[in-house]
């Protein structure tokens, strides 16, 4: 079986269609199990004899936001960042730098009164949707904050423009009857209006992780083995995602030396020959409340639709694929 498929096999499950809220359906899709499910798929697939897939799963508790050139308002990064990494460890060679790929994506639930067709946006035009679509599209030299308005600005970036290059929308019907009877628990698609969504979640982290070269989606990251950006903004763009994702549950082998809280980015800097990690990490699954949208397109809870979105709750969440390649002594 296909590792797409494999990998639709272990995220596609009924209580993940019962989420009416984007996050909420990420964190139940991304569950320990899936996570085990997903490694299990990734490390049958590779039968190179010297590899070994890692998978974890974690938030960025105060969602990224991109301030550019263009639009009038600060527009959320994404709602899931892809990252895949490889790592080579030997005991005879110094460190060496973490290659991989990552992908941005933009969640989007489709409402029942829509068509059922799954397309890019299914034509909405309120502002936060066109606001992601353009930044999907254009990017360019953009500042990134940890909040919607206000905030210290964590760096400036630039990213060299071309639609679908760093990342995509992913849809779902928020029906539960509708979602049932998807492919997959997302179809993905390329960031312009109206586009169908043809390719599964499944087969968006595969590509990815370089088992399908024939979807392009994301772009090549390096990363110094301290977790640093080796050459360009979208390295550096990578490491700060991970740097600022936390999970609160580790494997016990980590859970002595860096304890709960701990940043996804100590865990793969303890990866060393010697001290091999099961990153296979979940985050706290925390409650997270149905929102309801607002006439200029910002997210609220349907409980504190009048009281204002609580902003511990606008996360962005990290996949982070790790293959750990261990050359012979």
């Amino acid at each position: 079986m296909a590792l797409s498929t494999e990998l639709d096999k272990a995220l596609n499950r009924r209580d993940v269609h019962k989420q009416g809220h984007e996050l909420r359906r990420l964190a139940t899709m991304f569950s320990k199990n899936s996570l085990d499910g997903m490694r299990v798929a990734f490390n049958n697939t590779d039968t190179s004899g010297y590899s070994d897939y890692q998978v974890a799963f974690g938030w960025i508790d105060k969602r990224p936001y991109a301030e550019l050139q263009g639009l009038q308002s600060r527009v959320e990064l994404g709602d899931l960042a892809i990252i895949a990494l490889n790592k080579v460890i030997s005991p005879k060679r110094p460190p060496r730098d973490f290659t991989g790929r990552c992908a941005l994506m933009q969640a989007k639930l489709q409402e029942p009164n829509i068509s059922n067709a799954l397309t890019v946006l299914f034509g909405k035009i309120d502002k936060s949707s066109l606001n992601q679509q353009y930044l999907l599209s254009n990017w360019g030299c953009f500042d990134l904050f940890p909040h919607s308005v206000g905030g210290q600005k964590i760096d400036t970036f630039h990213l060299n423009s071309g639609p679908g290059s760093y990342g995509w929308f992913m849809a779902a019907h928020r029906d539960f009857n509708h979602a049932c009877k998807q492919s997959a628990a997302w179809l993905c698609g390329a960031p312009m209006d109206g586009t169908s969504c043809d390719y599964t979640i499944g087969e968006v982290i595969a590509a990815v992780a370089s088992f399908r070269p024939d979807i392009d989606i994301g772009a090549r990251c390096v990363l110094t083995p301290d977790l640093h950006g080796k050459s360009c903004d979208w390295d550096k763009l990578v490491a700060t995602l991970i740097q600022e994702c936390v999970c609160a549950e580790l494997p016990a082998v980590a859970q002595a030396v860096a304890g709960s809280g701990s940043r996804m980015a100590g865990i793969l800097k303890m990866m060393s020959a010697d001290t091999p990690l099961d990153l296979t990490v979940q985050m706290a699954q925390q409650p997270l409340r149905s929102p309801v949208e607002t006439k200029d397109g910002a997210n609220v809870s349907a409980e504190d639709a009048d009281g204002g979105w609580d902003a511990g709750e606008d996360r962005m969440g990290v996949l982070l694929i790790t293959r750990v390649v261990s050359e012979p002594h």
